[in-house]
């Protein structure tokens, strides 16, 4: 190999470990805001569950509608109506998504004690740390990208070193 390859080739691998240990960082700063939301949500909702109030809400109405996709599947969707009481004062609220709900039945909901017309089901809260779990595996991916740039990054500099003992020799 000539000298003039070996400088443009060892030029190429001092760029190939700098970018991949900039990627490294980046995705390790990424991970790190990841994570960050996904503590906030788990949190915000656990200290949402230690305000709300506990109580039975009772389906007064299921609206059924449907649409066709691409495929023409037909597919239903369930608006959901719901009443609930607190002291002596009778609230509605409504859910567009779930399945379809018997009329009378019942389902376990929580409300804000200082405003109680605001209602959370019981997925709205498993949904909310799920999201919070789920940010925790994506930082884990996050930081596997993160170690794997970083060791290309070392790569790089092992085949530098390399080639510049050889040119040496």
């Amino acid at each position: 190999m000539s000298t003039i390859e070996e400088k443009t080739t060892e030029k190429k691998l001092k760029k190939e470990k700098w970018v991949a240990l900039i990627f490294g960082i980046v995705f390790f700063l990424i991970a790190i805001g990841v994570i960050r939301m996904g503590i906030n949500l788990i949190s915000s909702t656990n200290e949402l569950k230690e305000v709300l109030t506990k109580t039975e809400a009772i389906v007064v109405d299921c609206e059924e509608d449907y649409y066709y996709d691409e495929d023409d599947n037909i597919h239903y969707t369930y608006t959901v109506y719901y009443e609930y009481t607190v002291g002596e004062e009778v609230y509605k609220f409504k859910r567009d998504r779930g399945g379809k709900r018997a009329i009378g039945s019942k389902s376990t909901m929580y409300y804000n004690p200082d405003y109680p017309n605001e209602m959370y089901t019981e997925s709205d809260m498993t949904s909310e740390v799920g999201d919070g779990l789920l940010s925790f595996v994506l930082a884990g991916l996050l930081v596997l990208f993160g170690v794997s740039c970083i060791y290309g990054s070392r790569q790089a500099a092992g085949k530098i070193r390399n080639n510049q003992q050889k040119i040496t020799v």
